[in-house]
């Protein structure tokens, strides 16, 4: 079913291949809400299908890395608040890397992610610098 839905037939399809692309029309319609299911249940190919759940979700090419930069801004100009702890801090800053991460234009890993911490904490927060160092 997986490569009827990831990539397709070649040329005309025989009839094992029809069935197979049944099942994975069938799986991916239970799987959507019925929003999505309007707008895909007119295709025939699950390849298909898949496509456009992709440019649905995902966004094109474009979308995907304009939304990349809005997020790396984020990320570069992220500061710590004079109110919150390190965990809040980190949670904060991690929602922004996964959102980046997601969209598999360029990845964070987390070498970057240490150091951006670093750079953010004061200098009474040196014990953590020397736990994270430990790791």
């Amino acid at each position: 079913m997986w490569l009827a839905t990831k990539t397709g037939f070649t040329g005309t399809p025989t009839s094992e291949q029809l069935k197979w692309n049944a099942k994975a029309r069938t799986a991916i319609f239970e799987a959507i809400s019925e929003e999505v299911f309007a707008r895909v249940n007119g295709m025939d190919l699950a390849s298909d299908i898949w496509k456009e759940l992709i440019e649905i979700h995902e966004g094109s090419t474009k979308v995907r890395e304009q939304k990349y930069h809005l997020f790396r801004a984020k990320y570069d100009s992220f500061k710590m608040l004079a109110h919150e702890n390190c965990n809040d801090m980190y949670s904060r800053l991690n929602v922004i890397v996964k959102d980046i991460n997601v969209l598999e234009v360029s990845k964070i890993d987390s070498g970057f992610i240490n150091r951006k911490i670093l750079m953010l904490l004061s200098k009474p927060k040196y014990n953590i610098i020397n736990a994270m160092l430990q790791k």
